[in-house]
């Protein structure tokens, strides 16, 4: 069998889930929609960029296939000499035309709104002469971008043309009739797939969740509706209890370093901002680490930053979105809160600081709910019948 992704290249989303197929035998091949990092967790698969990415992160087993220009220099003339020519051969949607008719996938699996407005563009020159596409919403694809004014109409004849759509959260699919969808639904399935639970658990620190000092706050506001100076506001009225703790903050974004380094001055609270591009390994030995996991949102579907919070030991402070309450059970194994409401978070996260044996009981219970939904044993098997019902395709 013969695939083609098409998403974001750097995502460690998009890294997860095509690596759930490598055992598969399949032809596997990505076309990044972003030009200029690759996720050092991808494996076993042929990437299309226009230009090489050099770096030692790559895995040996990604190969490249590139436009065959060697050089550093001329790219940026390159690039702007095949603008100005019809249908500009060298742009993104050209080379997935072209790419989609030579090596002719028996399916494309596009992934976000990124991926699937790019998919939709090929999907338009290429009009009938088109493989079998599935698109995957990671969450807000139709409930946030879709509103947009810029991308209502591409969205929308995304929607129309796709044959298949899952996505990672119910409220996604249910919007999706009301942009035109009249194929498939094949359910919900988190952005990276199945989780490898036992491995994940190589990485948690040793010994009760309550015994831990670190507080893991995600640090995106503003893009993707986050709220992250909401919850750094909220570890300022916890000043007072949070003596020797260590706050981590990742995925900084806004103006969170400058408010970061604001709340250190004024409290003296150990605040750190976790380094860009930080390697899911070390991610997942921050929430291994982590009493509480802080991520508050306006649009999330189904968090991975709470799934694997939950899956590695910490309590999850979670924005009240789509399906969060699908995975929390208020005040028992984490707390949903507003997004904007930084007295509120403050008030759990006291509670939280409290409570030795619910944070204990709530791991329990954790680890067992993410056991039972997300192990890839259970996952994959139910991704690969998809891919080879919709293909016709035994292997």
């Amino acid at each position: 069998m013969r695939i083609l992704f098409v998403g974001f290249g750097s995502s460690i989303h998009t890294a997860r889930w095509i690596g759930q197929f490598h055992d598969q035998g399949w032809d596997l091949h990505l076309f990044p929609v972003d030009p200029f990092y690759l996720s050092a967790a991808l494996r076993d698969v042929t990437v299309h960029y226009l230009f090489p990415i050099r770096s030692s992160n790559i895995d040996p087993t990604v190969r490249q296939s590139t436009s065959g220009w060697p050089f550093m220099r001329g790219q940026e003339r390159l690039k702007r000499w095949s603008a100005r020519l019809p249908e500009d051969p060298l742009s993104n949607v050209s080379r997935l035309t072209r790419l989609i008719r030579r090596i002719r996938p028996d399916l494309v699996h596009s992934f976000d709104t990124a991926g699937g407005l790019l998919t939709y563009d090929a999907h338009c020159r290429l009009g009938g002469d088109f493989p079998p596409w599935i698109h995957s919403s990671w969450g807000s694809d139709l409930f946030y971008f879709g509103r947009e004014e810029a991308n209502q109409e591409k969205t929308r004849g995304m929607m129309q043309s796709c044959r298949y759509f899952m996505a990672d959260c119910q409220r996604e699919l249910d919007l999706a009739p009301e942009y035109g969808f009249t194929g498939e639904l094949l359910g919900v399935f988190s952005a990276g797939g199945g989780y490898d639970i036992d491995g994940m658990q190589e990485h948690r620190q040793a010994g009760p969740s309550s015994r831990r000092r670190i507080i893991a706050l995600k640090g995106r506001h503003g893009v993707l509706g986050g709220r992250g100076l909401d919850a750094l506001r909220a570890i300022e009225l916890c000043r007072d209890r949070l003596a020797g703790y260590q706050i981590r903050i990742y995925l900084p974004q806004g103006n969170i370093a400058g408010a970061v380094e604001y709340v250190r001055r004024a409290t003296g609270l150990d605040l750190e901002i976790v380094p860009e591009h930080t390697s899911h390994r070390e991610m997942l030995k921050l929430f291994g680490s982590a009493r509480i996991a802080i991520a508050l949102g306006m649009t999330d579907g189904t968090p991975h930053s709470m799934l694997e919070a939950m899956t590695m030991g910490a309590w999850p402070i979670q924005s009240n979105t789509a399906d969060t309450r699908g995975w929390i059970d208020d005040g028992r194994n984490g707390d949903v809160v507003p997004p904007e409401s930084a007295e509120v978070v403050a008030t759990r996260m006291r509670s939280a600081l409290a409570d030795d044996d619910r944070i204990d009981e709530a791991a329990r219970i954790n680890l067992d709910l993410v056991r039972e939904r997300k192990d890839i044993a259970k996952v994959k098997p139910r991704i690969i019948e998809i891919y080879r019902r919709l293909t016709g395709r035994s292997a």
